[in-house]
């Protein structure tokens, strides 16, 4: 048996690995769903999410495995770190490595193994998501592909999760006075909620276009194309955190909302190409009929934020069909519409929408669920510009979103 050699960066990615306060956590769904899909596309029984530390490796998500953990000497994903791509021993008594592995000679009797490194943004590799089989074999393009795929979906969830952890920190942080403990304790549980409620569009893609793939309902050509827009997906959901972050921050702080000069028409060209693939994913087109040489002021944060919630809404309701954003300017205020051809709401629907006591949520067109939570949160948005939101609906005739925000902020 040949020990892995230890990474010439192994002190920077011990601590870059500790960060994210992954190691010895219980199992999670998202992860747990990653190893099962690898699994199936592979069609091999064991798959597992492994991360090394100093001494050992420790299985985040795991199937066809009793163990929690392992050796690092004796583990095949500490020779796969050493390297950037994935790595396939498709007959381990053949490979002088580990042909006398206790993990070979003994169970779970390894014989094929295939891993890919799992790559984090600074360039350290955390340990693998990896597939194994008890017979020897091998993995076609489009698995090697899959596997790929997969692994960065993992660390997209290791760095989401590590925003949402450092979230909860600083609002924890932050409250320093016994009476301040239910102001924050209040923001916290309002931001973790609009953050479940916001990261299950983009996520949902990456899930939905995955399963596609191992349907064969997406080409290896076609895959090609669209992960540059997971990519874009999986970048727009660390962003959308980062601003709900900001804000959360500044409202335990009690900062000034801060209000500066921008331009509507860009925004929402802006949300157009980050949304390509959730609205694509329903048939839906957005329109932006914004005046493109239209200026105000407003708190950019909440603007992205109240867009982004308003279309998802939108998109979310609408099937084949177009949503569109206009404004309209006056002396006073800019009103914006967000308007849709989707299937519309109920007076009895309309006049729950803005009230925490008796707000509700109707599953969208493809079953997709919600909190009622992002209104709420857009309707205190829109009171901090000293505009008003309201909402034209029918059955069956689609909805308008209308907000203003005034033109005498300072």
């Amino acid at each position: 048996m040949i020990t892995a050699e230890i990474p010439v960066n192994e002190r920077e990615r011990i601590i870059n690995l500790k960060e994210y306060n992954i190691l010895d956590t219980p199992a999670e769904e998202s992860f747990d769903e990653i190893v099962k899909l690898a699994s199936i596309i592979c069609e091999v029984p064991i798959s597992t999410i492994s991360l090394i530390d100093e001494k050992r490796q420790w299985f985040k998500a795991k199937v066809g495995l009793a163990v929690t953990e392992t050796s690092r000497e004796v583990a095949f994903c500490a020779h796969a770190i050493n390297g950037d791509n994935l790595m396939v021993v498709n007959d381990a008594m053949e490979d002088e490595r580990f042909f006398d592995n206790p993990l070979v000679t003994s169970d779970p009797d390894i014989r094929f193994y295939a891993g890919m490194p799992l790559i984090t943004p600074d360039g350290n590799k955390l340990g693998t998501i990896c597939v194994i089989d008890r017979v020897p074999r091998t993995l076609t393009a489009d698995q090697k592909f899959a596997m790929q795929i997969l692994a960065k979906n993992v660390i997209t969830l290791l760095e989401l999760r590590l925003k949402n952890n450092n979230l909860s920190d600083t609002l924890t942080t932050l409250c320093g006075q016994s009476n301040e403990i239910e102001r924050v304790n209040n923001i916290n549980t309002r931001l973790l909620s609009i953050l479940a409620h916001d990261l299950k569009n983009p996520l949902g893609v990456i899930q939905q276009v995955t399963e596609m793939y191992v349907a064969k309902q997406i080409s290896h050509e076609d895959m090609d194309e669209i992960f540059v827009e997971l990519k874009k997906n999986a970048t727009n959901a660390l962003n959308m955190l980062n601003e709900v972050l900001q804000w959360g921050t500044a409202q335990v702080e009690g900062k000034a909302t801060d209000f500066k000069e921008f331009n509507l028409f860009d925004l929402v060209k802006h949300k157009r190409e980050a949304y390509f693939l959730l609205l694509k994913s329903k048939g839906n087109r957005l329109e932006n009929n914004c005046e493109a040489g239209l200026y105000f002021k407003a708190d950019l944060n909440m603007m992205r934020f109240i867009l982004r919630n308003l279309i998802m809404n939108a998109n979310k309701f609408t099937k084949d069909g177009v949503i569109s954003i206009s404004t309209v300017d006056s002396d006073d205020f800019v009103e914006i519409v967000v308007s849709d051809t989707g299937v519309g709401m109920k007076p009895s629907q309309i006049n729950r929408l803005f009230q925490w006591e008796t707000r509700a949520s109707s599953d969208g067109t493809s079953g997709e669920k919600g909190t009622g939570l992002g209104l709420l949160i857009c309707n205190e948005f829109v009171l901090k510009h000293d505009g008003k939101i309201w909402v034209e609906s029918a059955l069956g005739k689609g909805s308008k979103f209308h907000f203003t925000i005034s033109k005498l902020l300072k």
